[in-house]
């Protein structure tokens, strides 16, 4: 089968859930199955290793979930987010590595050395939001997907596809934008159209709403 032919399958990770949608290949594409499986969690800010464990035996038990291209989209809690500021010194890849983890290592301490970053750039002088998951998850990550005969296509987080199907809703060039899953809020202020300020919190259950 031509790669360009080849199924789509799109996951969603969560530590209490994982979403899973396989759509058809070909010029109409078309929802072939889709599930939700619950997750029995670990600690949410650790849950990444039970979700994980769970698709992988997922994936493996079930022929409608194997071969195809594969992306994945994280929960909020499974990625650290900062918003750095422009930098005119910065004129290459390596020195923007450079840039981005000590600016993680600062807030998280060595910890943040074991972790795997994504920049987006929003137009010179504007500041960077930048994405931190673990190594070891990614890792993990990529060796379920390849035991299922699928190729991993695309990683990212949560805030990125909502963020860009939203965008077409906010007309105003000052914002905020909310993210709510189960007991978190991702906070992100946007100011004269660009980036100002990205935050967490965790809330209760009953008046998150509130809080």
């Amino acid at each position: 089968m031509s790669p360009l032919w080849r199924d789509r399958l799109h996951i969603a990770l969560a530590p209490d859930s994982l979403v899973l949608v396989r759509v058809g290949g070909g010029l109409a594409p078309k929802v072939l199955a889709k599930a939700i499986v619950p997750v029995v969690a670990d600690h949410p800010e650790r849950g990444w290793t039970s979700v994980l464990e769970t698709l992988a035996e997922v994936l493996l038990a079930d022929r409608q979930w194997q071969d195809a291209k594969t992306s994945v989209v994280l929960s909020n809690y499974f990625v650290r987010y900062q918003l750095l500021p422009w930098s005119d010194e910065i004129e290459t890849d390596e020195e923007r590595e450079a840039y981005v983890r000590a600016s993680f290592s600062k807030v998280y301490g060595e910890g943040a050395a074991d972790w795997v970053y994504t920049v987006s750039e929003t137009g010179r002088g504007a500041s960077w939001l930048a994405a931190a998951m673990d190594r070891a998850l990614l890792a993990q990550l990529e060796a379920s997907i390849s035991n299922s005969q699928s190729k991993l296509v695309s990683v990212m987080p949560h805030l990125m596809p909502s963020f860009n199907a939203a965008r077409r809703e906010i007309k105003r060039p000052n914002a905020w934008f909310v993210q709510v899953e189960n007991k978190k809020l991702l906070l992100g202020l946007i100011l004269g159209g660009h980036w100002q300020s990205i935050g967490s919190r965790q809330v209760s259950d009953e008046a998150w709403q509130q809080e």
